[in-house]
């Protein structure tokens, strides 16, 4: 049995490594998601700024695990410290955010022009098959289950700008699909056969992945870069928004023209594992094939940017504190609360979010010396509230780099 779960966490991980050939939930809360707090960033007349944003999110390892694999140790992975992936599915999640944009502000008004790389990849097993590879699985049990779009890609190269005037915002926006994830052809398929007479189990898993893009990613190292994507193809969103100092609204990439996708890249793993016993002898076999990336040009596919509302309140005293959250309109979520010291140049502060079940802590320094600003966080996720050795971590590192006045 324990050879058997070992060769099953095998298969999952091989899975999913194909999975993530090519790599969010939302970006997380802060500057960069809700476009009304450009009007808070030291601007006097004019600045830019460069803002990166990459991490991890994951409920699969824990820090001992962890450690295992660094240390080439077998890895222990038991019900308990499974608790969440058991409750929920294996679920693994990359953002990823890179953006340019300059702010002139002149008298009422904000000009806020930008470019923006974001998105990112998300994966959940479903929970039939975290349980069947964790859980307390016993003979005579059968399974036979396919998952559609269990992975969801949605990376994008977007321009725009936005203009703040008073309390009001609006946005107008081109975004270039560059992976987004395919629905009809992504899907996880399971089939599991075990009996107790004779001994025998047998575990079929099948994975297809498929994106949509408005570049051709099979030879874009030889493409120039005025001939990377027809403008044409680009999509078109809005935003819309009302707030001041204390509290503002935003409701977001609202698509008035659809992007259009003509390439198409495809891949995938088959993995099959077979056991069978008879008395003390025990025969176990495995068979693993990942697919190589094909890719294909299709006739135009339209991509509609997902809508997201975000909304925040908060007090900037020298006991600085505030609540936010994004609602994206495919169901994924995140919401927080952050506290701080603001000493005016320097300001500290923690924030603790949610975000699609899982727990971030943030610890951040913002340093706004007018010409030079620095905002520097580090983010620790986990599956439970209060992280421990058997918690499974997660992290997340935002830097951002400004000069103007």
């Amino acid at each position: 049995m324990d050879v058997r779960k070992l060769i099953y966490i095998t298969v999952v991980v091989l899975v999913f490594s194909v999975s993530n050939l090519f790599a969010s939930p939302i970006a997380s809360i802060g500057f960069e998601s809700n476009p009304l707090l450009f009007r808070e960033d030291g601007t006097g007349l004019l600045k830019f700024s460069l803002v990166a944003d990459a991490g991890l999110y994951q409920n699969l390892f824990t820090l001992s695990n962890l450690n295992a694999i660094l240390n080439e140790e077998v890895v222990k992975i038991n019900k308990d410290t499974m608790s969440a992936a058991l409750r929920n599915g294996i679920s693994f999640s990359i953002p990823l955010n890179l953006t340019f944009y300059g702010n002139l502000r002149l008298s009422q008004f904000s000009l806020v022009p930008y470019v923006a790389l974001e998105g990112g990849l998300s994966t959940k097993f479903p929970k039939e098959l975290s349980e069947l590879l964790f859980g307390d699985t016993t003979v005579e049990t059968n399974l036979d289950k396919t998952i559609d779009n269990f992975s969801v890609a949605d990376l994008k190269f977007s321009a725009g700008l936005n203009v703040l005037f008073g309390d009001f915002l609006i946005g107008l926006n081109l975004f270039v699909p560059l992976l987004y994830s395919y629905s009809n052809g992504t899907y996880l398929s399971v089939r599991y056969v075990s009996s107790a007479e004779p001994a025998r189990a047998s575990m079929e898993v099948s994975t297809r992945l498929s994106y949509l893009s408005a570049v051709d990613l099979s030879n874009v190292g030889e493409i120039s870069l005025n001939h990377l994507f027809n403008l044409s193809d680009a999509g078109l969103n809005v935003a819309v928004g009302y707030g001041n100092n204390r509290y503002g609204i935003v409701l977001k990439d609202l698509t008035l023209k659809p992007a259009t996708a003509r390439y198409w890249i495809a891949t995938g793993a088959d993995a099959k594992f077979e056991y069978s016993g008879d008395g003390l002898e025990f025969n176990t076999s495995t068979d693993v094939k990942t697919i190589d990336p094909t890719y294909f040009q299709t006739t135009g596919v339209n991509i509609l940017d997902v809508p997201k509302l975000s909304a925040y309140y908060k007090e900037d005293g020298f006991f600085c504190w505030g609540v936010s959250g994004t609602l994206a309109f495919d169901g994924r979520w995140v919401i927080g609360a952050h506290a701080g010291l603001n000493l005016g140049a320097v300001r500290t502060y923690y924030k603790l979010s949610v975000r699609d079940g899982f727990f971030a802590h943030t610890l951040g320094f913002n340093f706004n010396l007018f010409l030079l600003v620095a905002n520097l966080s580090f983010t620790s996720t986990a599956d439970t509230i209060f992280p421990s050795e058997n918690s499974t971590p997660g992290f997340e590192m935002l830097v951002k780099l400004a000069a103007g006045f």
